[in-house]
């Protein structure tokens, strides 16, 4: 069943751009979004995250995994799967649940996947819900995220451990609401009306900076000179995994700019109001990753970039941010 059509989405250019960076963006101006549905199916396996026909092979991989598996890669798995099936039997007792939907692959647990990823598939479901409940591994709930939205959304849902082998028998499958790293702005636009309805307290704090400086990876290697700029330019300057999620909320919904260097935090930009101000730093090479820039263009925000350098691969390195070059910067979006 077709939920929404197919469309080409025409991204808002991000405020700052300049003529020399257009191969940063150019590739993601105009983006054909697919199509999405729901499909039901009947007596369907559920081992963890994977979805399985006849308790033994791997199937549906296209509702499970971020993109679909290779011909060559699920022959692999069938011939494996035949081999288990003849030799190796599954002795779990199998625990049945009438009617389920599902909204998850295998990366849907990260902070960036449930929000982007995940929400997106259940605004396709919505509808359903009530008798449909979205099926969720009880170690999603380990992540005060999840177990959050699932709650200030009123998400109905229905949990299972992840050893258990689950069988099916109505389970309502949903497909990606875009390619990862995309959204599909009807869904987007259902999902932001929602979350502009939770309850926030006030924060005094207008321009918030998500640091990354306690992560192992995409630091900013001559932080101590540029914390001096941020922090004169009137930054908060916050590390949101030390803070319960509500908390976050709070911060970020107060928000008139929210800036960082590239990374999940920038999801946040989904619980700030339209008029906030998207600052991301990224390496000046990457011309893949605009999932950031694509975001704020669906959620109509104004967006601006600052280039650094990558040390290495832009995503697990840290960045050299030129102090002056950056001020610059500051005092020119910030106006």
């Amino acid at each position: 069943m077709k939920t929404t059509k197919k469309y080409t989405s025409i991204r808002k250019k991000p405020v700052n751009i300049q003529t020399i960076d257009n191969y940063l963006f150019e590739h993601e101006f105009k983006k054909k979004i697919k199509s999405t549905h729901i499909k039901l199916c009947r007596n369907v396996n559920i081992d963890n995250t994977k979805i399985k026909k006849f308790k033994y092979f791997h199937s549906k991989y296209i509702y499970w995994r971020m993109n679909d598996e290779k011909k060559i890669k699920k022959f692999k798995n069938f011939f494996i799967d035949f081999q288990n099936f003849i030799r190796v039997k599954d002795s779990r007792q199998v625990r049945i649940i009438n009617s389920a939907s599902w909204i998850i692959d295998v990366r849907s647990d990260q902070f960036f996947h449930w929000l982007s990823d995940a929400l997106q598939r259940v605004e396709i479901i919505h509808s359903k819900l009530e008798h449909y409940p979205v099926l969720i591994p009880d170690y999603y709930l380990e992540k005060d995220y999840i177990r959050e939205i699932l709650k200030l959304l009123k998400i109905n849902f229905i949990t299972y451990k992840k050893t258990e082998l689950l069988l099916i028998k109505k389970l309502y499958l949903t497909s990606h609401g875009a390619e990862s790293g995309n959204y599909n702005e009807k869904l987007l636009k259902s999902l932001k009306n929602k979350i502009d309805l939770i309850p926030k307290a006030e924060s005094r704090d207008d321009k918030i900076w998500i640091s990354r400086q306690s992560d192992d990876k995409r630091k900013i290697s001559n932080f101590k000179e540029i914390k001096q700029i941020i922090t004169d330019y009137g930054f908060r300057i916050v590390e949101l995994e030390s803070m319960s999620f509500s908390q976050q909320l709070n911060i970020i919904s107060n928000s008139k700019v929210l800036a960082g260097i590239h990374g999940a935090g920038l999801a946040h930009m989904l619980f700030a109001n339209k008029n906030t101000k998207i600052l991301e730093v990224r390496d000046k090479n990457d011309n893949k990753n605009n999932c950031f820039f694509s975001l704020a263009s669906a959620l109509q925000m104004d967006y601006f970039y600052f280039k650094a350098s990558a040390s290495g691969n832009p995503y697990n390195s840290n960045y050299f941010v030129n102090p002056k070059e950056f001020e610059n910067f500051l005092k020119i979006s910030l106006n």
